[in-house]
């Protein structure tokens, strides 16, 4: 018996220009096997119960079938496309599905999608048999979901920036693309890594460890919540499509069941931070699933004082652990810089400026890696900020202008300082059309953690000119950071820090 792995389905998307890998089981052991899409064809043998043909890039087009025989039997997919896949991936911002966005109703309602397909890997944090319950903003289980043709329906339960961003570069390219959601609420880098590189790599030294010894000390609360929490989660699964209706009409109805429930503590059973845990149940199972690149928004979990200023080497750590595990070594990631927000209000001390500083330092110190600035589409009291639709175009302009070399607005980003006199000159790339938007720019100088505000700033030539002794510059280094520069696309400057080299 044929049976295709976990990714292959009706109406799902190739990645074109790419060899595309297809794997799945059969019980034809040593036998030859046959894949055929359109025009091309693969073969292998079977080995160990297990095939995985690669078939050569392909152009965008369909829909076709894919067909995988051995032995005499056939076994066939329909409405299959060839075009670009990209994985929506991270946490609760990238996870918040269309119907909780400012304006989702009139984006659904006035949207005509053509070739967009989605496919949601259903969430799952604990390794036990069964069905697991879930809910962050919609009641969900972990029971597997197909590749989906993207519809009102369909569209309002996925991913709002991967819906939006797939559908916007749909439109731009004008070839089928294919979205890929998988991400879990309320995640740290940890439970998205192989368990080989969070034992590896120094940066999660001790990581494995601390979380056992939480659990631990938790004793028999650590099952017995979990147990209680998946109780309590079956009747809204029940009530799933009553639960959309009235979302629909109000898209902050979550709260009200999200406010009600009764979660596990950190660290019970269940917990979806337990090291390698997500990239184990939910991540292997797209492996090695052929793709342009990831669309990755998370931080506001890793923002806390264990993890940020280590937050850079994490990202790097993912970075490289994921392109190893997806035969790539240049898979694009286009990273959600995090939006404003007043972290004031947070019970535990965090720091957002410098994850903020850290996403940006990743783009540097990696190749191929991106960043979308967010910077206008904050709210100061939500932490799920709900222009959602917006971050899903900014994150296609950012694929659109550095993967596929196309014209795109992109946001101002300080990337050069030098001293001219008393004056030290920042210069920004994306920076033309540089205007001061409000007075109160955010713009500090100091040295050795101890700044103050800039007392004197010019933009002179698409640069912003500061009048200081100091050595060192930051912009809207803290959680709400305004739109105080704008370049010609009114699109905000990033926050930053630059220090002058001796």
């Amino acid at each position: 018996m044929i049976r295709f792995g976990e990714m292959f389905e009706d109406h799902m998307v190739l990645q074109c220009r790419k060899p595309v890998q297809i794997w799945g089981t059969c019980d034809a052991e040593q036998e030859r096997i046959t894949v055929r899409l359109h025009d091309v064809t693969g073969v292998d043998v079977v080995s160990s119960g297990i095939f995985q043909v690669t078939l050569p890039p392909m152009e965008p087009g369909g829909p076709y079938e894919l067909q995988v025989s051995c032995c005499g039997e056939e076994l066939v997919l329909q409405d299959v496309l060839i075009g670009e896949v990209w994985l929506a991936g991270g946490q609760s911002n990238m996870e918040m599905p269309l119907f909780a966005a400012e304006g989702a109703y009139e984006y659904l309602a006035g949207t005509r999608f053509r070739q967009l397909r989605l496919k949601t890997i259903s969430r799952r944090s604990c390794s036990a048999e069964g069905t697991e319950y879930g809910f962050h903003f919609i009641p969900e289980t972990s029971d597997p979901v197909p590749w989906k043709v993207a519809d009102f329906e369909s569209a309002a339960a996925f991913s709002a920036i991967g819906v939006v961003a797939g559908q916007y570069i749909q439109q731009e390219l004008d070839v089928p693309v294919g979205i890929i959601s998988c991400n879990y609420g309320a995640t740290r880098i940890q439970p998205w890594v192989s368990m080989k590189t969070l034992k590896r790599s120094p940066v999660f030294a001790g990581d494995i460890e601390r979380f056992q010894a939480r659990r631990e000390a938790l004793g028999a609360e650590a099952d017995s919540s979990w147990k209680a929490f998946q109780k309590s989660l079956q009747p809204l699964i029940r009530d799933r499509n009553t639960f959309m209706g009235r979302s629909l009409q109000d898209p902050l109805y979550y709260c009200t069941l999200d406010n009600a429930l009764r979660w596990p503590p950190e660290y019970a059973t269940g917990d979806q931070n337990e090291p390698g845990c997500l990239y184990r149940l939910m991540l292997a199972r797209v492996f090695p699933y052929t793709l342009r690149g990831v669309l990755w928004y998370q931080g506001e979990s890793s923002a806390t004082h264990e993890d940020c200023y280590r937050y850079k080497a994490e990202m790097e750590a993912l970075i490289d652990d994921w392109r190893c595990a997806f035969q790539d070594p240049s898979l694009a990631f286009v990273q959600a810089q995090l939006a404003p927000y007043d972290t004031s209000r947070r019970r535990d001390p965090c720091d957002w400026p410098a994850v903020r500083q850290a996403q940006a330092e990743v783009c540097h110190s990696r190749k191929d890696v991106y960043l979308t600035s967010l910077i206008g589409l904050g709210e100061e009291r939500l932490i799920h900020p709900r222009y959602k639709i917006e971050a899903g175009v900014r994150m296609a302009n950012t694929a659109l202008a550095n993967v596929y070399n196309r014209p795109a607005p992109e946001a101002p980003y300080a990337d050069h300082i030098r001293r001219d006199g008393e004056w030290l000159e920042i210069r920004f790339r994306h920076g033309k059309g540089l205007r001061r938007t409000e007075e109160a720019l955010q713009l500090e100088c100091g040295a050795d953690g101890v700044f103050s505000p800039a007392t004197e700033s010019e933009i002179l030539e698409n640069g912003l000119w500061v009048r200081t002794s100091e050595r060192e510059v930051r912009y809207g280094w803290c959680g709400y950071p305004t739109e105080g520069l704008k370049n010609k696309d009114d699109l905000a400057a990033m926050p930053f820090t630059l220090k002058e080299k001796k």
